[in-house]
């Protein structure tokens, strides 16, 4: 699957989890530790993904661990993995890395103090205040939603392995699935 079906594919286990994660998040902030499974289903291309996916939290302090996992049949095929830090109840990512199946993990490291991003394959970018990483992106979404419950749009930076890039997610009807 190409990096915009893989893209496609992870916008989609958001919109999944994200009610969920709504609902085991406490008001007050992020709590020490969250794990939710749930069914994933994505196509793209005529390529259709089934299985089951994961997301953990663990935070102790003010650092956190946050993984992602999806798997099919036994076979995990795709993981992410934030570490960072913890600030006014925002994540603050640190480490970004992703496995695929067949693929090596691949790491971008967040430099706070520098203000810039390394990507991995070397090559470095410089880090706006507020910058997620693919993983973490979706606890950002769901704080950014809860702190602003009527706004049409909420748009903000994430890193990847190669880029930064603008994600925006626009409210919409509730859709219905039988």
């Amino acid at each position: 699957m190409n990096r915009r079906g893989w893209l496609c594919c992870g916008a989609t286990l958001l919109a999944a989890a994200l009610p969920v994660w709504a609902q085991s998040c406490p008001p007050q902030g992020l709590p020490a530790r969250v794990s939710i499974q749930y069914e994933a289903n994505a196509t793209r291309n005529g390529l259709s993904l089934q299985g089951e996916s994961t997301l953990e939290l663990n935070r102790i302090g003010a650092e956190y661990t946050l993984t992602t996992a999806l798997s099919t049949s036994g076979l995990q095929w795709a993981r992410q993995v934030s570490e960072g830090t913890v600030h006014a109840e925002q994540l603050r990512p640190k480490r970004y890395s992703e496995s695929r199946l067949r693929r090596a993990d691949t790491s971008t490291l967040l430099d706070w103090p520098a203000k810039k991003v390394t990507f991995a394959d070397g090559t470095e970018a410089p880090a706006h205040p507020g910058l997620q990483d693919r993983a973490s992106a979706l606890l950002h979404l769901s704080a950014q939603q809860r702190a602003q419950p009527q706004a049409q749009a909420i748009e903000f930076s994430v890193d990847s392995l190669r880029r930064i890039s603008v994600f925006r997610f626009v409210r919409r009807e509730a859709e219905r699935q039988a």
